[in-house]
């Protein structure tokens, strides 16, 4: 294979050429991917110049770290179409040993962050390793590189390596659980989770989310300790069944497999963050039917209101139904208030002359224009707007202190 030698000090580039100085070449591979930033065995990180735009031209004036300028043989331009000439023919350093800890970004030409680079290996993949992947793409860099070998010299070049290698070593990007010196009880992609909460890549309280309801369970059907349901469908079966898909290609599959459980990743995340938002809603709202001594419960719109309401006492709250928008903002629902969170008693049916009512049927009961429909057994009411729901409990003294069913 052909090499060439890049020149990380650009006060040796000429025209022509890409020698440098003995002490600053770094071995690159001229067919291979991108420039990294770690020089071959014996040499330090390799220099890259800062650049300063020359006045009045597109050209880039190359310049050393203490400010004085690099004068090649043609000038400042001839040095700066090299330097261009450098970056577009040195496309990867081909680094020797691992970076010192895996959370430090390669850089390429000029210091240009670069993404990072995943190993996992090839052939038939589970859900640990493609979790994994797409626990770095969603939390860590969504441009990450993927590379499918059991090549230890192409594992040795990627800055994180999972579910292969043989090393379990966070600071090093190593996360490997088949080797008899780990006795714990995480899968690749539970020690990737480990890492990236540790690192600071994603809250704590989503991590501890993702590991008590998505991660630990795949931990365990990997290490044997769970076996997956039959006929009930889990993420663990679902990623793998791609495989009988694959048909030999195995690397394509396993990127459309990342491709899905990222996506399942995002849609987790942003549950959460809606659950979050939703749980102050409902406390303000919990808050507000105190203070108005109103016995229902107000939503600008829909929101899971009913594990935060139980969470924060709702059992003993006052209120015995809820008003909210209907999903596609046609309608206004009143709802009944269960006793508890899963019950199916409520605190206090809708009235029994609203059941099984609808349009001007329901409306000659209620003496309301807008009453749309109520089911029959007294648990959900619908209106055009909320000031027809509002008035229709208001009637039936609704929104008063409890009295019998009328």
């Amino acid at each position: 294979m052909a090499r060439a030698s890049c020149a990380t000090d650009s006060s040796s580039l000429r025209r022509g050429s890409l020698e440098g100085g003995a002490e600053d070449v770094v071995a690159v591979d001229a067919e291979d991917a991108v420039v990294g930033p770690w020089a071959a065995a014996g040499t330090e990180r390799a220099k890259i110049p800062h650049t300063r735009r020359c006045r009045g031209r597109g050209m880039k004036r190359l310049r050393s770290r203490s400010g004085a300028p690099h004068r090649g043989a043609g000038g400042h331009a001839v040095a700066a179409r090299s330097a261009l000439l450098v970056a577009l023919r040195c496309r990867r350093v081909q680094r020797r040993d691992p970076p010192a800890r895996a959370s430090a970004p390669r850089a390429g030409c000029y210091g240009v962050a670069m993404a990072l680079r995943l190993a996992t290996h090839d052939g038939p993949f589970h859900a640990d390793d493609v979790l994994a992947c797409a626990l770095v793409r969603v939390f860590r860099d969504p441009e990450v590189e993927v590379v499918r070998t059991r090549d230890p010299e192409r594992l040795a070049e990627a800055d994180v390596v999972v579910d292969v290698g043989g090393e379990h070593d966070p600071a090093a990007g190593r996360f490997d659980h088949h080797q008899k010196s780990y006795e714990g009880p995480r899968s690749s992609a539970g020690m990737v989770l480990d890492w990236l909460e540790a690192e600071g890549h994603l809250p704590a309280a989503l991590a501890q989310r993702l590991r008590e309801e998505v991660v630990d369970y795949v931990d365990a059907v990997d290490n044997g300790r769970r076996r997956p349901e039959e006929g009930v469908p889990c993420l663990s079966t679902v990623l793998g069944t791609l495989n009988e898909l694959a048909e030999g290609e195995f690397d394509r599959w396993y990127l459309r497999a990342v491709d899905l459980a990222s996506d399942y990743l995002r849609a987790f995340r942003a549950g959460v963050r809606r659950a979050e938002e939703a749980a102050e809603t409902v406390r303000a709202a919990m808050r507000e039917a105190v203070a108005e001594e109103r016995n229902v419960l107000f939503f600008d719109r829909y929101v899971k209101w009913k594990p935060t309401y139980f969470a924060e006492g709702g059992q003993t709250h006052p209120t015995q139904y809820a008003l909210f928008p209907g999903p596609k903002g046609k309608d206004w629902r009143v709802v009944t208030i269960p006793v508890e969170l899963g019950s199916r008693e409520d605190k206090r049916k809708l009235p029994e002359s609203w059941g099984g009512l609808e349009g001007a049927a329901l409306e000659e009961v209620t003496g309301v224009p807008g009453s749309v429909f109520c089911h029959r057994n007294r648990f959900i009411a619908s209106f055009t707007s909320r000031e027809a729901a509002l008035k229709a409990l208001e009637r039936w003294d609704r929104l008063a202190a409890p009295t019998p069913d009328a």
